[in-house]
This record gives structure tokens, C-alpha cells and sequence, in this order.
């Protein structure tokens, strides 16, 4: 591995973790607004855009990239926009949730006893936020670094796309493990970084401060910069796969070759999406993260390929050799990769649960009476709301379209949708092709839309 591209790989994620801290800043008045609904729709715009796959947004501009072939500065620009705004919501759900340990009222009494003017004394803001911004950035570069998806659709060389590509083409497993060492070490630095800092600091998603008044650039920019973002990295592509789709219909009658991908993709998404959002249940009870939580995402966090590499060379371990060709490698790291969003998720719906209330309800379902029982059951169903089904479809959609665990880890005989779209997308766009993204995007969707409908009907009798 070329330990100049390794440099200029880490230091241009340093430049995207800088830029995604400073628009968390920008988007946290959008997450922070006093109506509720102005704030539930900040909050499902930067879910959006985290959440979409990188295999839709790098599809959409596969025609721009290529009318930049010539210029490969342009492209490393449109990459890293892009990444900019699919993991700016990391370090926006990290701000909001962050507590200092100075409150903004202690603040407020030190710019009144300034002598020049109300302005915070930088020595105060440093202490108040340099531990969630240095987090922030930390966590920021470890998900720009591993990043391997969109940079191969848009032909922007990095060292996850060569380590990717020389594994796929045959590349010993020792000789691809040598290589990942340099850039494993880099990434290891920046999280043991991350959690000497945030060890330290008071994260909660249940005391939420409101009191602090946006700047006036935060004020002008925190909507259009968001609604930027979503139409960037989601609409624009998806208006693209929908023209190609409308100007040539037929292309629909294509994507019945897709059927057992998708029935096994959707077997495999469903399967290991269930195992996480159980485990995140399971070890996420309170609105503060805890040890074990914390210690359940680490595998993940150096991204997809070391989890990869990592799992298939101690499924190549003599005791273990035996399951080397069977989905349990595929099943248990797409397990490891969803537990992050499935803990995070979990927090944050502990964070909105009321505790009072569902105490209340779970005594009256306790009663002797059959239908006090009925009805503390629907009051605590409602209380709960649906926050856990809609994680459930959010972790299998994305283990649906999860490519490198896929692509390394599956069977020989266990051919998924996200891999077989991944190695047309190399010819260009055409219109079959997407026909097949959108309906490989639509289905998944769907299933989890119609499992969330159906649970509430269940839910609601």
C-alpha cells in the first residue's frame, strides 16, 4: 500500500471532518427549533441523507464523473462533498447531544462581566466545546476514511478502492492484510482519540438545551444548507434513475433477472437487521450510553473493508476454516456493521420515552380486570410509539444494500442484489440499469413501509 496515497487519503478527511463539524454548527438551530415539527423534519432530512446508499447517490452521478475524467480534481471535489453531507448528521447528532460542563448560563455571566463588548471570551468557548468538536472530528474522519462505495462509483482513487479491488481480483489474504496494516494503525490513532475525549464528556439525548440563541449565519443557513444536502446526495440521483426509468419503460421487463438476488438479499437484511435491533434493545435501556454500548460499535467504526478483511481471516483460522463457505461470515458482519446505527437508535428512543407514563400503563396492564389489562397494553403500545419499527426497517435497508461485507464475506453460491448492481454500474449508466436500482430500492422500501403498517394495525385493535 502506497503510503503517500494513505497521507493524502487521511488528510482530505481531515478536511471533511473539519467541514462537517462546522455544519453540524450550521444545522444544530434546524434540530434545536422550538416547534416540533419544524425539528422532527430537520431530524428526518439528516437521516436521509446519512442513511441513503451509497450505491443510489453514486449511480445518480456516474454520467457527471464521467464528463470529468479528464480532471480528477473536480471529481475528488464532487466526492468529497458528497461525504461531506452523508456524514455532517455523525457529528450533528454528537453536538446536539453534548452537554458542557459549563452551562450557558454560567456563559452568559462571564460575557457580562466582559469589559469589551458581550462576546464569549474564546478561552471559555474552547473549554465549553472542544472536547465534542475534537470528537466530532474524530469520529467524522474514521467513516470519510473507510469510506470504499462512492468513491469506486465516482473513480476516485483512494486506498480503500485499490485494497478493494486487489482483494476482488484475487490478491493473497496475508498480502491484503500486510497492506491494511498502515491505514488500520491510522485509524485506530484517531479512535482511541476519540474515546480518551468523549470519555470524558456528559452526552444525553433527554435534557436538551434550547436556551442558546443561534448565531445569525446558523439562522440563514441551517435550513438551505440542510435542504441542499438532502437534494445532493437523495433527490438528485433518484430524479435521475426515475428519467431513465420513464424514457424507456421497457427497461422494466429487465429487472425480473434480479428476483433471487433480491429474495436472498431480503432474506439475509431481514435476518441480521432483527439480530441488531434485538441487541441494541438489549444494551441501550437508558438515554446515556454506556460501556458495552460504546464497545459494540468499535468494530465497525474503522468501516466496512477492515471488518471485512478482519472476518475473513479468522474465518480462515484452522478450527474455523469449516465455516468459511457458509452465510455465517456474512451474517455476523453485517451484524457488527448494523449494531452502531441499532445502539444509536435505541438511545435516541429511550431519550423520548416517558418514563411516568409508561410505569403507569404497565401497572394497569397488570390488572385483574381483562380489560384494564387490554387497555394498559394499547396505552403503553402508544406511549412507545412506532420509533422501534421504523429502526428495524432504517437497519434492514441498510443491510440490504450493504456491498463490501457482501462482496468479500458471501458464499459462492449466495449471489446478492447490492453486488450484482455494483459490477454493471461499471458500464455506464443505461436505462435497464436503472430500472433495476430503482426497483432493487423500491422493494426493500416497500417491505419495511408495509411491516411498520402492519404492526400498527395489529397494534391498534
Amino acid at each position: 500500500m502506497d503510503l503517500m496515497q494513505i497521507m493524502q487519503d487521511a488528510l482530505r478527511a481531515a478536511l471533511v471532518a473539519v467541514a462537517a463539524c462546522a455544519l453540524a454548527e450550521c444545522w444544530l438551530p434546524a434540530v434545536r427549533d422550538a416547534r416540533t415539527w419544524r425539528r422532527r423534519g430537520a431530524w428526518t432530512l439528516a437521516a436521509l441523507v446519512f442513511l441513503t446508499p451509497a450505491l443510489v447517490t453514486g449511480y445518480g452521478y456516474s454520467n457527471t464523473v464521467l464528463a470529468l475524467v479528464r480532471r480528477p480534481a473536480l471529481r475528488l471535489v464532487v466526492h468529497s462533498l458528497l461525504t461531506l453531507f452523508r456524514f455532517a448528521p455523525v457529528a450533528l447528532l454528537l453536538r446536539h447531544a453534548y452537554r458542557p460542563a459549563i452551562s450557558s448560563e454560567a456563559a452568559h455571566c462571564a460575557r457580562l462581566l466582559q469589559t469589551h463588548g458581550a462576546a464569549e471570551p474564546g478561552w471559555l468557548t474552547a473549554h465549553r466545546f472542544g472536547p465534542v468538536w475534537l470528537g466530532e472530528f474524530c469520529l467524522v474522519f474514521l467513516f470519510t476514511f473507510g469510506e470504499m462505495e462512492l468513491a469506486s462509483l465516482l473513480y476516485v482513487e483512494t486506498w480503500t478502492v485499490r485494497l478493494f479491488d486487489s482483494q476482488l481480483g484475487g490478491l493473497a489474504l496475508s498480502e491484503c492484510l500486510r497492506r491494511i496494516l498502515p491505514p488500520l494503525i491510522v485509524s485506530a490513532v484517531v479512535l482511541g482519540l476519540a474515546i480518551t475525549v468523549l470519555r470524558h464528556v456528559r452526552l444525553s439525548l433527554d435534557e436538551i438545551e434550547r436556551n442558546a440563541s443561534p448565531r445569525r449565519w446558523q439562522r440563514l443557513l441551517a435550513w438551505p444548507s440542510l435542504l441542499f444536502g438532502v437534494f445532493a446526495v437523495l433527490i438528485a440521483p433518484l430524479a435521475t434513475i426515475l428519467l431513465d426509468t420513464m424514457l424507456e419503460p421497457g427497461a422494466l421487463r429487465a429487472t425480473t433477472s434480479l428476483a433471487g438476488d433480491i429474495v436472498r438479499s431480503t432474506c439475509v437484511a431481514a435476518a441480521t437487521a432483527l439480530l441488531a435491533w434485538q441487541m441494541g434493545r438489549v444494551i441501550c435501556g437508558r438515554s446515556r450510553p454506556t460501556m458495552p454500548s460504546v464497545a459494540c460499535c468499535l468494530p465497525a467504526l474503522p468501516g466496512g473493508l477492515a471488518l471485512a478483511l478482519a472476518l475473513l481471516a479468522l474465518f480462515n483460522l484452522p478450527g474455523l476454516r469449516v465455516l468459511r463457505d457458509s452465510p455465517i461470515p456474512l451474517a455476523l458482519g453485517l451484524w457488527l456493521r448494523l449494531l452502531p446505527t441499532a445502539i444509536v437508535g435505541a438511545l435516541v428512543l429511550a431519550a423520548n420515552r416517558p418514563a411516568a407514563g409508561l410505569h403507569i400503563a404497565s401497572l394497569l396492564a397488570e390488572s385483574a380486570d381483562p380489560r384494564r389489562r387490554s387497555a394498559g397494553r394499547r396505552v403503553a403500545s402508544a406511549l412507545r410509539g412506532h420509533g422501534h419499527q421504523v429502526l428495524l426497517a432504517v437497519l434492514f435497508v441498510q443491510a440490504y444494500f450493504e456491498l463490501t461485507l457482501s462482496a468479500i464475506l458471501a458464499p459462492a453460491g449466495l449471489s446478492v442484489v447490492s453486488v450484482r448492481l455494483y459490477n454493471l454500474m461499471h458500464y455506464g449508466r443505461a436505462a435497464t440499469l436503472s430500472a433495476m436500482v430503482g426497483v432493487s430500492l423500491l422493494i426493500p422500501c416497500a417491505l419495511a413501509a408495509a411491516g411498520i403498517a402492519a404492526f400498527r394495525h395489529r397494534r391498534g385493535k
